[in-house]
């Protein structure tokens, strides 16, 4: 299932954050369809932050808009996100929601 923390790093989930790459001007999506990654998914951090989870800003030396999102991946948890998630970056023949 999607929504977990990475097992390295600062163990949060990671992110992009779109206010950032869009205030300098860049195209957000294009940071979610270079290999390895092909599509994303977009949610609000008040979504997130409603599931008691904490976001946060964690940029990375070949990304400075990226951030993290931390706390308990729970299994129930996991589903509410799945369900508020909409796709930003669809990939063909993969259904979002059940």
């Amino acid at each position: 299932m999607a929504f977990q923390p990475s097992s390295h790093g600062n163990k949060g989930m990671s992110i992009d954050i779109e206010v950032l790459i869009l205030e300098a001007q860049l195209d957000p999506k294009s940071f979610v369809t270079k290999p390895p990654f092909i599509g994303s998914v977009w949610f609000t951090a008040r979504t997130l932050r409603n599931e008691t989870l904490k976001v946060g800003y964690d940029p990375l030396e070949d990304n400075p808009y990226h951030g993290e999102v931390w706390g308990n991946f729970t299994v129930s948890r996991k589903k509410r996100l799945l369900e508020a998630a909409r796709w930003y970056v669809e990939i063909d023949g993969v259904a979002l929601h059940l």
